[in-house]
């Protein structure tokens, strides 16, 4: 893992938010897509200052289920700091490869063209070009837009649902990113294993 460099000039405080957030991804693989994570890193690079959950290749073809927890996957960054910082910081947002542009790209194409949105049902409205006709659907058919809010929304409750159940793997795999930088997925694996889901905290479908 040594090719994952980068100078790290953060302070303790964004250190330790980005080592939750990459942590909450990395539970939220082992609950949901087990055997897809590589590794889990802190060190900045070009395409993130905060880190990274490098998974691999997982199923060409998707179900409603799998999009739904691919979407909770994306957000559980987002979650893991709501739950063990006590607030979600802008790490989630930002450009296109942001976890909460990915996760909007996701669930507007389950809707639009990949006809696996329940509600929407059967119909292709046409493929999303990275992301930039995203304002004309929204702006065009807003009950398109709102059920596409509705869908990120219902996911985001389910990530904060796992990010409560897995808070001590998440606190423990955190503390190890700290301290490693680099954890690959073995590792990760083995620290999810050795602290449970809490039941009293509900279950993610």
């Amino acid at each position: 893992m040594a090719e994952i460099g980068g100078t790290d000039e953060r302070t303790a405080s964004d250190l330790y938010v980005s080592a939750v957030h990459e942590a909450g991804h990395a539970a939220a693989l082992c609950d949901l897509l087990p055997g897809s994570l590589q590794a889990v890193t802190l060190r900045p690079s070009e395409a993130s200052v905060g880190g990274a959950t490098i998974i691999c290749n997982t199923a060409t073809f998707m179900s409603q289920r799998d999009i739904r927890h691919r979407l909770i996957v994306a957000l559980a960054g987002r979650a893991a700091e709501e739950v063990i910082v006590g607030v979600p910081s802008s790490s989630a947002g930002g450009g296109d490869d942001s976890d909460l542009a990915q996760a909007t790209k996701l669930a507007a194409a389950a809707a639009v063209s990949l006809g696996l949105d329940e509600t929407v049902g059967l119909l292709w409205s046409g493929t999303l070009d990275h992301g930039r006709n995203l304002f004309r659907i929204f702006g065009e058919q807003p009950r398109l837009a709102a059920r596409i809010r509705e869908v990120i929304d219902e996911a985001y409750a389910d990530a904060l649902t796992l990010a409560r159940q897995r808070s001590p793997a998440i606190r423990a795999l955190a503390a190890r990113l700290i301290d490693k930088r680099v954890v690959d997925g073995r590792e990760v694996a083995a620290i999810a294993a050795a602290y449970p889901a809490d039941p009293a905290c509900g279950g993610v479908p």
